[in-house]
């Protein structure tokens, strides 16, 4: 089963087309823990959990010798929108980032989450206990 990272906000509805079995777990992630509360269209859309499923935490080392952890890939993304403005001022900053599970975007999509976050072996956190 497919894992997709994308902002709380964005939908696909496109995504239920696809047979069940296929169907990609929707995950939103945000560096703002507060409750999620969609927009009417979006909630008819989506089944979002109105609190993060889990905190990530960026600054988890991994690697060669634990040398480089999960912020190179936001690090990365900053350089990359060179014309962002004051995108550029986020490097190194916000080291917990929180996970939203679309419940409807996938069978087991809770189950599915679980397993990504448990082969991950981070210290992330899953509702408030740490894993």
């Amino acid at each position: 089963m497919a894992i997709i990272r994308l902002p709380r906000h964005w939908r696909f509805p496109q995504f239920k087309r696809c047979r069940k079995n296929l169907r990609p777990v929707l995950l939103g992630f945000d560096t703002d823990a507060a409750d999620y509360v969609p927009s009417p269209p979006l909630e008819q859309a989506q089944r979002w959990t109105s609190t993060y499923a889990y905190a990530f935490d960026r600054t988890t080392a991994f690697g060669f010798q634990n040398a480089l952890t999960y912020q190179v890939v936001v690090n990365w993304m900053i350089a990359e929108h060179k014309s962002q403005g004051l995108l550029q001022t986020m490097v190194n900053k916000d080291p917990k980032e929180y996970i939203w599970i679309d419940l409807d975007s996938a069978p087991e999509a809770q189950t599915a989450a679980n397993l990504l976050f448990h082969l991950l072996q981070t210290d992330s956190v899953h509702n408030g206990k740490s894993q």
